[in-house]
């Protein structure tokens, strides 16, 4: 879930945080692609506008309730593993929000799966690898 993130969500796509501090541009340090579910989607215009302007060059979302069988942020993340190890080894960063009773741990552990599985890690490398991305912030939650 991405809308307690807001100002998270807000700040890479404006024009004066395009480039990160060393001068890289934001597609090699963020990756443009948000997989949402759909308490995101209040501000669809929002999302609409980062696609057409390109900082944002696709977005998932998942409908847990919309249809017989649920569809979860992890699923669309484990449908998407070649794509987010190539994100995350390309410096991207990661955020998860919202519930975190069942949905930040179930996210993480796809995340793991994917880290393992993409990265031919066996657990504790995957934890290692995890550990790493949280020690240099890429890996974030904010979670209640």
């Amino acid at each position: 879930m991405l809308e307690p993130f807001s100002s998270a969500r807000r700040d890479p796509f404006d024009d004066h945080n395009r480039r990160s501090l060393d001068g890289a541009p934001l597609s090699q340090r963020v990756a443009r692609r948000v997989v949402a579910s759909v308490p995101a989607l209040a501000t669809r215009s929002e999302w609409q506008d980062h696609l057409k302007t390109g900082a944002l060059t696709h977005l998932d979302v998942a409908f847990s309730r919309d249809q017989p069988e649920k569809i979860y942020v992890q699923h669309k993340l484990i449908e998407q593993a070649s794509v987010v190890w190539q994100w995350l080894e390309n410096g991207a960063h990661f955020y998860v929000c919202g519930d975190a009773s069942r949905m930040a741990k179930d996210v993480q552990d796809a995340l793991l799966e994917i880290i393992a599985t993409q990265g031919d890690m066996n657990a504790d490398e995957a934890d290692a690898y995890l550990a790493a991305l949280k020690k240099d912030k890429r890996y974030q939650r904010d979670v209640y």
